[in-house]
C-alpha cells in the first residue's frame, strides 16, 4: 500500500512539473492536474483510515473504563488558581494546572505511590470540560488523545 502511494505521488509530481513546463497548459491540462490531486486526496484519506483503523484492538477502552469516576469535589483543586503562598519556597506543592494548559509548554508530570488516586485524577482532568475550557486559550483548535495503561 505504501509503495503504490509513493507510486502515485511520483507520477502527480511528474505531471505537475509537465504542465508547469509548458507556459501555456490548455483548460483540458489543468482539469486533468485537478482530477489527480483529488484522487491523490482520496487516496490519502484512504490510508490515513485504515491505519488508524489498524490500530483499533477490542479492548482499547477496557482500562480507562476501569478507572473509578472520582467524587465530583475530590479533585477541583486541579483547576483552582493557586495562592500565593503555595508559589513560596518549600509551600511549593504542585504547578498552576490552569496556567499550564494556557500557556505552558513541555510535559505536566503527575507522580505519586502506587494505588494514590493518579489514574482517577487523569481520567477526572481528561473528561472535565475545565481542560477544554484552558486549552482553547492556548490553541483554538486542538485534538484530544488519552491512552490508560
Amino acid at each position: 500500500m505504501v509503495a503504490d502511494q509513493e507510486d502515485r505521488t511520483r507520477r502527480l509530481i511528474v505531471d505537475v512539473l509537465q504542465i508547469a513546463i509548458n507556459s501555456n497548459p490548455s483548460d483540458r491540462e489543468s482539469q486533468l492536474l485537478y482530477a489527480r490531486r483529488q484522487n491523490e486526496t482520496a487516496i490519502r484519506r484512504s490510508v490515513e483510515t485504515e491505519l488508524l483503523e489498524c490500530l483499533k484492538f477490542p479492548t482499547i477502552a477496557e482500562r480507562f473504563e476501569e478507572v473509578i469516576e472520582a467524587h465530583p469535589k475530590t479533585f477541583q483543586w486541579i483547576f483552582q488558581e493557586l495562592k500565593e503562598s503555595v508559589h513560596a519556597g518549600k509551600d511549593k506543592r504542585w504547578s498552576d494546572f490552569p496556567e499550564w494548559l494556557q500557556s505552558g509548554s513541555g510535559i505536566y508530570w503527575i507522580n505519586g505511590k502506587a494505588a494514590s488516586g493518579k489514574s482517577t485524577l487523569m481520567k477526572y482532568i481528561y473528561m472535565h470540560p475545565d481542560t477544554a475550557y484552558h486549552l482553547r486559550k492556548w490553541a483554538a483548535n486542538y485534538c484530544k488523545a488519552g491512552f490508560f495503561f
